[in-house]
């Protein structure tokens, strides 16, 4: 998977909403929404803030198998939309005495980022996906907003 066709992520905001979590992925001149399941607000902030649970969830389980094994998450990149719908591809890295191995595996942008959060790994978005998502940079802006209001309060 060749990066000079991804445009970088620059940052990621999440927001608990009432039924599911927005995700939103902000680049230098487009932000991009991805919409998941509630519980990812809380896995994503945890991760993001380095903070662990007292015992391991899935992704955090797979992040210390992979850390085990001395398996690092190179990149992710965000490589299709259909139908409304985000594919990403992790790209883990593993090097030992008989060389480098690269592993590409396909899976939700969702867990695919949260990943990213913990190994600290670079997100891509495939120019095309780039392209064709709608801009959620408003959306984003009237989020923050609301969600300022509300720690005011």
């Amino acid at each position: 998977m060749d990066t000079t066709d991804g445009i970088e992520l620059k940052r990621a905001s999440v927001f608990s909403m009432k039924d599911s979590t927005a995700l939103f992925l902000c680049c230098e001149n487009k932000t991009i929404l991805v919409q998941t399941e509630a519980a990812f607000a809380e896995h994503a902030t945890k991760a993001m803030q380095g903070r662990a649970n007292p015992r391991p969830q899935t992704y955090e389980l797979l992040a210390g198998i992979c850390r085990g094994f001395e398996i690092a998450l190179k990149k992710v990149v965000i490589t299709d939309l259909r139908n409304g719908v985000f594919f990403a591809r992790m790209v883990f890295s593993m090097k030992n005495e008989l060389g480098e191995k690269i592993l590409e595996i396909d899976a939700r942008p969702s867990d695919a980022v949260l990943q990213s959060f913990l190994f600290h790994a670079k997100v891509f978005i495939a120019q095309n996906v780039f392209d064709a998502a709608e801009d959620a940079t408003p959306l984003l802006r009237k989020v923050q907003t609301q969600d300022s209001a509300k720690n005011l309060s």
